[in-house]
């Protein structure tokens, strides 16, 4: 790696230091933290020298008469005479002339940085050039010929390109792509501003002029005082001159990075937004670049270039994430395992490289190492992108559950849906400006991450959508054998059909594919329709011979899982006689392992259970699935730290599932309740704060009840039980069990035999052995704190088969107990 020699006065230092700092002790010499203490300053200069192969020297009064700098200057002269020192830059920092410096350095470059930043850009860009490698960009082809059109289409050159879309698009790659061949003397390293919802030319200002000097306080506090009297129309003009100063004298791009700011909800410019693009002045290229994630058509704006940029197509993304997997000398484990990562990050480069540089970081990769990490991380990056153009705007989230549920709608399709609601076709264009929307041919789609990010929206606007999807119907039964059809649409079609108006008649279902059937069981599964998952499941496993090898093993997982939901035994041994029949892999055994696992819990064996899900865990093929079951059974024996370390990695990988946060919120008061913590106390009032947040988002309604239920443990509001008491009714089960503990542990022994008689009388009605399993702990625990172990006996006897061993001692402990303080 390329080093630079950075010689300077001690007077200076207040400028080299900040240099220093950004490029760090591997990227350069400095003096003050690179040499060693109380060591030999000329050995060590040589030394120094000697490691580098570029040298710079801040030209100043003080450096031209420190014998320092002039020992240092006539070492890297020799070193230059043996190829050692190969490039030379002259900063100039005050008024002193480069000819007072030796001859030798008359061919050098010599600039007069305003600021240590431009200095530090300017060395990188060096780096760049021997070090580190291009950033290539793939599958851009179209975009990169746009762009350049546009650019050169004008008669005066632009000032400014406006990019919009999302997060990690690959906007800035884009541009810095064409601007290697189009702009070959700019610098390849930017100068970035970013702009917050709040911020306006002023706070643009102040972060900017980090670029036009090294600014003492005061001098800056000045400047400011200065600016903020000036007149908004010289304000605004002052603005559009520094950052033309700050780029174009050094070859520069200045990025603003505005996010979704300086756009009104409308999508168009606010007032400051227009006026600041229109003041800036041209130059010999567009010296600003304006990073967006909301798209303006520009149209009024004639200083400009405007460019929307679109999600890879599947084939460039696996390109990409192949490239760069080669190019780090990266090694996955199976192709399987590389497919899977593959379609997670699909059409957005941003996510691929993000996943690579894990990866990078973590060369020895194994699935059940880093995995985990990785799906976190395109979560977390998903649901922002996703939130973020939703935000509070209801019509904007039915729209992209629509196009969710749908899955594919044509160019007809939106003009029909938006006969019944206008504002379809402009939310569709906005979808298409801000990246979340591709297009091939005439029929769109959301991109694949945001598709699977916004399947949780559907059931939000079920209602709603209803009419709307079967416009999209309206036409499919018609279908006949010459019909012309879009097979891809065909297909979303299909699975829409199965899933909303049932079974398909007619020629229709010649066309039926156990693929598409697949996605019905899943959907059906997902929405807890399970015997109507488990008829579409074992149809499309029934015709196996069309599916590939993962196809077959996820119509068999469907079978299985939708088997113990439906509670048909019989097709559950289906499930179990044909896993020897599925190809075996690590997925297959844990499949195999998590149905068997899954049946036990629903049955009330937790015993069972855990010795399965615990065999996943062991081999690491615990997913976010195994981590909330292992949680919930750990947590029912008591063992919290276990229950939390599993929660935790469930949540990592399910990042904001309220389901999985109220698990967790469950655990953390079961856990206060015998171990009342303040670091307990502060994890919980976090997780209702996500609890909370998740519940508007996805309809659910956990965040309520757990609420209440932490006044009750935490702060012993008796108010807040009686509230839970009055409103039982309404609670489910487990909400009501959990109730019914706190009664117990509060003495409320009235209340207690009352919703214990509702409890028993409703289990009596429905088959619910998991309910029955709690009910029947809390029981022990219940006559154990009422001094009648002899009472709680019996039902351990009966469960004792059903708790997990831990369970089983930590109960005998109790009744050990109860009998002892029975005897005092």
């Amino acid at each position: 790696m390329s080093k630079v020699f950075l010689s300077h006065s001690s007077l200076d230092k207040d400028f080299v230091e900040k240099v220093y700092s950004e490029l760090g002790a591997a990227k350069c010499v400095y003096d003050a933290k690179t040499f060693a203490k109380n060591s030999d300053i000329t050995k060590q200069i040589q030394e120094g020298l000697e490691d580098c192969d570029i040298y710079a020297i801040f030209l100043s009064a003080a450096s031209i008469k420190s014998n320092w700098v002039s020992a240092e200057l006539d070492l890297a002269n020799e070193l230059r005479a043996k190829w050692k020192i190969k490039k030379f830059f002259v900063f100039q920092l005050d008024e002193t002339r480069w000819d007072t410096l030796p001859p030798w350095m008359g061919r050098y470059l010599v600039s007069c940085p305003p600021s240590p930043r431009h200095v530090t850009l300017r060395l990188l860009d060096e780096f760049k050039n021997t070090d580190e490698p291009i950033i290539e960009c793939y599958g851009r082809g179209e975009e990169e010929r746009q762009l350049v059109d546009e650019i050169s289409s004008k008669q005066i050159s632009p000032s400014f390109i406006y990019m919009s879309g999302p997060i990690g698009i690959g906007r800035r790659t884009l541009a810095s792509s064409v601007y290697r061949s189009f702009y070959p003397h700019i610098s390849e390293y930017k100068i970035e501003i970013p702009v917050d919802q709040a911020d306006g030319m002023f706070d643009i200002y102040r972060r900017a002029l980090r670029f036009s000097a090294n600014w003492r306080a005061h001098d800056y506090l000045q400047e400011l005082e200065r600016y903020i009297q000036l007149s908004h129309p010289d304000q605004l003009q002052q603005l559009a001159k520094l950052l033309k100063e700050i780029s174009t004298t050094f070859n520069q791009v200045v990025i603003l990075n505005i996010g979704t700011s300086a756009l009104t909800e409308e999508g168009k410019p606010q007032t400051w937004f227009d006026a600041l693009i229109k003041h800036l002045e041209p130059a010999d290229y567009p010296y600003l670049w304006i990073i967006s994630q909301r798209f303006l058509d520009g149209n009024d704006l004639k200083n400009g270039v405007f460019i929307s940029v679109n999600p890879l197509d599947e084939k460039w993304s696996t390109h990409l994430f192949r490239i760069l997997l080669k190019k780090y000398r990266i090694s996955l484990p199976s192709r399987e395992e590389q497919s899977i990562i593959e379609n997670s990050i699909s059409g957005h480069p941003g996510l691929i490289s993000m996943v690579v540089n894990y990866l990078k970081q973590n060369p020895a990769y194994k699935p059940n190492k880093t995995h985990n990490n990785i799906i976190k991380l395109i979560n977390e990056q998903v649901q922002r992108i996703l939130y973020d153009f939703i935000g509070a705007d209801l019509q904007k989230e039915k729209a992209v559950a629509l196009y969710s549920e749908a899955y594919i709608l044509s160019y007809v399709d939106i003009q029909d849906i938006s006969k019944l609601w206008p504002q379809f076709e402009d939310i569709t264009s906005e979808l298409m400006d801000a990246g979340l929307l591709t297009r091939v041919d005439s029929d769109y789609t959301l991109v694949s991450y945001i598709q699977r990010a916004g399947e949780g929206l559907a059931s939000r606007h079920k209602v709603e959508l209803a009419p709307l999807l079967r416009i999209l119907l309206k036409d499919i039964d018609a279908l006949e054998g010459d019909s012309y059809v879009s097979i891809q649409l065909l297909d979303a079609r299909i699975v829409a059909h199965i899933t909303d108006d049932g079974p398909i008649d007619g020629f229709l279902s010649k066309l039926v594919m156990p693929s598409q059937q697949i996605k019905a069981a899943r959907r059906f599964y997902d929405s807890k329709k399970y015997e109507l998952a488990l008829q579409y499941a074992k149809q499309a496993y029934a015709q196996g011979d069309k599916l590939s090898d993962s196809g077959r093993r996820e119509a068999w997982r469907l079978l299985g899982l939708s088997s113990v939901g439906a509670k048909k035994n019989d097709q559950f041994e289906i499930f179990i006689a044909e896993y020897p029949n599925i190809i075996q892999a690590p997925q297959t055994e844990a499949i195999y392992y998590f149905g068997k696992g899954f049946r036990a819990r629903k049955n009330g064996n937790l015993r069972e259970a855990l010795n399965w899900y615990s065999k996943i865990n062991q081999k690491k093929y615990a997913d976010t699935h195994v981590y909330r079951e292992l949680a919930y059974v750990y947590a029912f024996e008591r063992s919290f730290e276990k229950a939390q370390a599993c929660i935790a990695k469930a949540h990592d990988l399910a990042f904001g599932n309220p389901y999985t946060l109220d698990i967790w919120a469950k655990l953390l008061l079961d856990r206060i309740k015998l171990e009342p913590k303040p670091a307990f106390i502060q994890e919980l009032d976090t997780c209702l704060e996500h609890l909370k947040i998740a519940d508007e988002r996805d309809g659910t309604h956990f965040y309520n009840t757990r609420s209440k239920m932490k006044d009750v443990i935490v702060n012993n509001s008796l108010g807040s039980l009686a509230e839970l008491f009055k409103m039982r009714r309404n609670l489910p089960t487990p909400a009501k069990l959990a109730l019914l503990s706190m009664l117990s542990n509060k003495g409320k022994d009235s209340q207690f035999i009352e919703l214990h008689s509702e409890l028993t009388i409703s289990l009596n009605k429905t088959d619910n052995p998991l309910a029955r399993i709690e009910l029947a702990r809390i029981d022990i625990e219940h006559h154990c704190e009422h001094k009648q172990p002899e009472s709680a006996i019996p039902i351990l006897n009966q469960y004792r088969t059903r708790f997990t061993e831990k369970c089983c001692t930590e109960l005998e402990r109790s009744i050990s107990f109860s009998r002892l303080a029975l005897e005092d």
